[in-house]
């Protein structure tokens, strides 16, 4: 009877055996497609990174541009008020002068209301 059931055994020791290295098998191609998609992702990550650092560089690069042609216009329009007003200064100084002069030469001699004789 143990004769018999030797054959039966081996069978099974084989089927098991069989199927240990079929799980294996299974095992291993899952790793390897869990490692493919990983490295296929950190691809796309790598890739959307540095599309969205070339985007945020063009906007850097716009905005600056933007921002010194504004500055540059500021001081251009700064520029032309000065000019505006150092004429209007030049034109209008000697009447000034004048009228400062009148104002501070000029001298009303009068009593004082307060004033008792």
């Amino acid at each position: 009877m143990a004769a018999a059931a030797a054959p039966g055994i081996e069978k099974l020791l084989a089927a098991e055996k069989n199927a240990a290295e079929m799980v294996k098998a299974a095992r291993n191609r899952k790793q390897k497609r869990l490692k493919e998609a990983r490295d296929e992702a950190e691809k796309e990550i790598a890739n959307f990174k540095a599309e969205l650092e070339r985007e945020a560089a063009l906007e850097a690069s716009k905005t600056s541009t933007g921002a010194s042609a504004d500055l540059a216009e500021i001081e251009k329009d700064t520029a032309v008020q000065i000019d505006q007003l150092n004429q209007l200064a030049k034109v209008n100084s000697d009447e000034v002068i004048t009228t400062l002069l009148k104002i501070v030469t000029k001298v009303d001699i009068k009593t004082h209301a307060n004033y008792k004789k």
